[in-house]
């Protein structure tokens, strides 16, 4: 009797110890079933509709279900590829659902229920459908669709997955294959089976969460319409807004420019030059620079000090191949206002000054004040550097390439980061073109120039051409001095100081011993007009450039895997 009661009572406890295990299997939340019909247009347009039967126990699944799909990629050089997507319907068991639509980072986010309705634990069929461009793959030799149809992101498992392919009328499958699994993976759990218009894929496994279906379907050239390069092109500049606010930046830079270039740059009609044997009355070397340059540079200070020594102000005194200093001779000739200014101020501490970055105070004043004063008395006058049009055009240019570096980092793109930067080098070049071209003299600053390019005429002519003019001045060693700064301003020099070789040559010949009173240095035991312009020009010019700067200051079919391709994304429930 014992026996018989136990035999009885044993099923019994097997039944309650495996009820448990069966509730919880019964009450588990998944996909039973994830099924696309994919539809490729001969426009290039793809259709999905995805059926998906959920089981909901009310845990996850409270009010329905959410779906991610990614819309935006990055291509093999990591420029951003956007998606065109068309939400078309949202059905749940086979009823329209409400539903909203939530940007993501790299797409949207379908949210398929209502706030308000929870819904009873039970099955659930969703129907998404939706249409897609720019996801086929055009190549040499066939065309291609690389597509994640059940996305990597999903929380629930997936006991069976399928996708179902229909081609354009008259096209054929030439390859397929897929892959199943994780992220990355390669596995090919899954089998296929041909249609009247193209192939069906179904796994032979269940899915675990996170798992997912990627299939890969190739046909003939020919059956749907490829994009143009120029509509990939405008894709390219679409998606990738950071490149296209680079290439915005350079034309509107330019047209601005040439559009203030002709309202304000262009320079007024020429005279016609005549040689002149005398520089425009009134104006100091370092003036005639500025002037005929339309700006300021270091330049004009190294004629303004060499001019000072030609006038026996001061004595440049060379101890060295690069060493130089200054010495005042408290000599009372006139000179101008600004060289006046330029003298008080190099020897405000003393009558002896070395030129080196010790006293760059000294010298950096004195650049300066010269620039000032130059700057009060002919700027605007003789001419206008109509520097607010160059400000505003690189005001546009730092918005805009602003805006690329926004884009350019918020979606990446190797492509863009080098354009960008290209786009910054050529911005700094323009600029600095048209800084030049925008500068233009006045009425009275081209009658200057006109005068000013007539006696460079004179500075410049070769030997041969001077002697054939009428009546020009003898040349002298005095004369060589006299005009030798503004040689150096109009940079001609070493034309001015050809003329006077053999000149100044006969002179040391015939014992006169030729030698500038204001310039001291062993390197004039023989003197050479060439070899002392040219030493002027660079090492003197170069030691004040130095003396003025602070101490310290320089210095698919192949390689696909699961997750790959368009589609993708995942969901969960809400």
């Amino acid at each position: 009797m014992g026996r018989k009661i136990s035999r009885l009572l044993l099923p019994l406890v097997v039944l309650i110890l495996l009820l448990p295990a069966g509730q919880a299997r019964a009450a588990q939340e998944r996909i039973i079933n994830y099924h696309a019909d994919i539809e490729v247009h001969t426009d290039s347009a793809v259709t999905v509709s995805e059926t998906i039967l959920v089981e909901s126990t009310g845990n996850e699944i409270r009010r329905g279900i959410y779906r991610d799909i990614p819309t935006s990629y990055k291509d093999s050089k990591g420029n951003r590829v956007r998606v065109d997507f068309t939400l078309l319907s949202v059905l749940r068991d086979g009823n329209p659902e409400p539903h909203t639509t939530e940007g993501r980072d790299n797409g949207i986010r379908i949210r398929i229920g209502s706030e308000k309705v929870l819904l009873n634990p039970g099955q659930y069929t969703y129907t998404i459908t939706y249409k897609v461009t720019r996801v086929l793959g055009f190549f040499e030799n066939h065309d291609e669709l690389y597509w994640n149809v059940t996305g990597n992101g999903w929380g629930f498992p997936i006991e069976s997955a399928s996708a179902t392919l229909t081609l354009p009328l008259g096209a054929s499958v030439t390859d397929a294959t897929g892959y199943t699994g994780y992220m990355g993976a390669r596995g090919n759990d899954f089998k296929t089976e041909a249609t009247d218009s193209g192939i069906k894929f179904s796994t032979t496994r269940p899915l675990a969460s996170s798992e997912g279906l990627t299939i890969v379907v190739g046909w003939p050239k020919g059956h749907v319409e490829e994009p143009s390069s120029q509509q990939r092109f405008l894709w390219f500049l679409k998606d990738n807004l950071g490149i296209l606010f680079c290439f915005l930046t350079l034309i509107l830079l330019s047209l601005w420019y040439l559009y203030a270039w002709n309202k304000v740059g262009r320079d007024p009609s020429r005279g016609i030059i005549i040689p002149r044997y005398t520089p425009p009355e009134g104006f100091s070397p370092a003036a005639i620079r500025y002037i005929r340059s339309m700006g300021y540079d270091d330049k004009a200070f190294t004629t303004a000090i060499i001019n000072l020594a030609v006038q026996g102000r001061l004595i440049i005194r060379q101890d060295g191949k690069k060493k130089f200093s200054l010495i005042n001779t408290n000599g009372d000739r006139f000179v101008s206002s600004e060289e006046e200014n330029v003298h008080s101020l190099l020897f405000s501490q003393g009558d002896t000054l070395e030129m080196n970055n010790s006293n760059h105070t000294i010298f950096s004043s004195a650049g300066l004040g010269l620039h000032k004063e130059l700057m009060a008395a002919y700027k605007n006058k003789y001419f206008k550097t109509n520097s607010s049009w160059l400000l505003w055009g690189i005001l546009m240019a730092f918005i805009f390439l602003g805006i690329s570096l926004f884009f350019t980092i918020k979606f990446g793109g190797i492509w863009g980061l080098i354009l960008l930067v290209l786009s910054s080098l050529a911005v700094i070049i323009i600029s600095a073109v048209f800084g030049k071209l925008l500068k233009a003299p006045t009425l009275e600053g081209t009658a200057l120039i006109d005068e000013i390019d007539g006696f460079k005429m004179f500075l410049e002519v070769a030997e041969k051409d001077y002697l054939q003019w009428s009546a020009p001045p003898e040349r002298t060693p005095e004369l060589f001095e006299k005009y030798l700064p503004h040689a150096l301003a109009l940079g001609v020099d070493q034309q001015w100081a050809e003329k006077f070789s053999s000149i100044l040559a006969a002179a040391s010949e015939a014992g006169q011993g030729y030698r500038p009173v204001w310039y001291q240095g062993a390197s004039l035991r023989t003197f050479s007009a060439v070899s002392f312009a040219s030493n002027l020009n660079s090492s003197f010019s170069n030691s004040i450039v130095a003396a003025k700067t602070a101490p310290g200051s320089s210095s698919g079919f192949s390689g696909g895997s699961s997750g790959g391709g368009g589609g993708g994304g995942g969901g969960g429930g809400w």
